[in-house]
């Protein structure tokens, strides 16, 4: 067993290197799944604008329709007005006239108010553009030094690869298949050394987690031909340093 976590633990150095080249490329990726998700967002927000302001400009083109037919309603009253034979039909006439025109004087200053909103609204969608355009060059450039540093490690991936898988050929399947799914879940750290946390009174602890290693399970590591687990985090584990050996001696 001595042999077999002499291999995992070389296993390791090649597994922790891969996984730190992934570590990072991943956090590159994350970078730009981010920003992409604030560039969807602003696109969101811009369809949302570009909606308000064409129903915004219909708002204003009814107004206009609105204006121009009671232009064409005040002409005629102005017609009629010039007509009128009486002193009632005159006062009639000019009384709806007046009335139009309060109302007509309302439309536009309300279309007048419209008008400038929509101005402002553009300017704002404009503003909005420009923000995005940036963070849409912005992206871009991550993804380029997303790109950069995937192909600035490919050869040390490749070289780390093919070392895992010779590091690997003279493990027993069953104990490469615990070291890579304990890897997977550690970042590929699938050894952790027992530590000796006081000798007098037997007590150890696993590195990878600091938690408690019993005493049995020591001993069993000295003298049983077989993988030790830690029972909290479940790490591989190996005598360390304090204990003044490196891995178990059969």
């Amino acid at each position: 067993m001595a042999g077999t976590l002499d291999a995992l633990q070389e296993l390791q150095e090649f597994e922790q290197g891969i996984a730190a080249i992934h570590a990072e490329a991943a956090v590159k990726q994350r970078r730009v799944d981010s920003q992409k998700r604030q560039l969807h967002k602003f696109d969101a927000d811009i369809e949302e604008r570009t909606l308000a302001l064409r129903n915004q400009q219909m708002d204003i083109d009814r107004h206009d329709l609105d204006v121009k037919s009671r232009d064409v309603s005040m002409n005629k009253h102005r017609d009629a007005l010039n007509a009128a034979k009486t002193n009632k039909e005159y006062s009639a006439v000019l009384s709806a006239l007046n009335t139009e025109k309060a109302d007509n004087a309302k439309i536009e200053s309300r279309q007048l108010q419209l008008m400038s909103e929509l101005d402002d609204k553009k300017s704002q969608l404009q503003a909005v553009k420009a923000e995005r355009e940036k963070l849409a060059e912005r992206i871009a450039e991550l993804v380029k030094e997303h790109q950069r540093y995937l192909d600035a490690h490919a050869a040390e991936l490749r070289q780390l690869t093919a070392g895992r898988a010779a590091a690997a050929e003279g493990i027993p399947v069953t104990v490469r298949e615990t070291f890579h799914r304990v890897a997977e879940r550690h970042e590929g750290e699938a050894l952790a050394a027992v530590e000796v946390v006081n000798a007098k009174r037997n007590e150890y602890c696993c590195s990878g987690c600091n938690m408690s290693v019993t005493l049995q399970m020591v001993l069993a590591m000295r003298t049983l031909d077989q993988l030790q687990t830690c029972g909290s985090c479940g790490r591989i584990l190996y005598l360390g340093a304090s204990s003044g050996m490196r891995s178990v001696k059969s």
